[in-house]
Parts: structure tokens; sequence; C-alpha cells
């Protein structure tokens, strides 16, 4: 079903962009 596939790749994202935020956070986080 497309809208299952459109469902997942929506969610995969905004999990991978969470996750990018978190490193980013980390990263700011050691430097200070």
């Amino acid at each position: 079903n497309d809208d299952a596939i459109r469902a997942v790749k929506l969610i995969t994202s905004k999990v991978a962009d969470a996750v990018m935020e978190g490193r980013q956070g980390e990263q700011l986080a050691e430097e200070e």
C-alpha cells in the first residue's frame, strides 16, 4: 500500500532528523 510506504518514510525521516539534532546538541555541549 502506497500510504503505508509514505507513512514509514515520513516517520523514518522524522526520527533521522531527531537523531541528527540530538548529535549536534551533544557536540555543542562537549565544546563548551
